[in-house]
């Protein structure tokens, strides 16, 4: 389900799941482990945020398919050396 709304998605894609934390699960709901979807959404996208900080019961995914700014910019300058300074210095 994931993968297919990431790969149809032009910029990004959110999804809310109930997380394996809520304590008293109903017959006809799903609960999904934070840490595996997190790691489902980085096999997709080098861009993932999860956010379980608004509900105890309950995160968010979001991933992107554009490359960050910041991405693009440490590639153009072939990355940084350990001192945070650009290799092309």
């Amino acid at each position: 389900m994931l993968d297919v709304c990431y790969r149809s998605c032009i910029k990004a894609s959110a999804v809310t799941c109930l997380s394996t934390y809520k304590t008293e699960v109903k017959a006809d709901e799903s609960v999904y482990d934070p840490n595996q979807v997190f790691l489902i959404g980085k096999r997709l996208s080098e861009r993932v945020l999860l956010d379980h900080s608004y509900a105890p019961h309950d995160f968010l995914l979001c991933l992107w398919k554009p490359k960050s700014k910041f991405r693009l910019e440490w590639e153009a300058s072939n990355g940084w050396d350990e001192g945070g300074k650009s290799q092309n210095e």
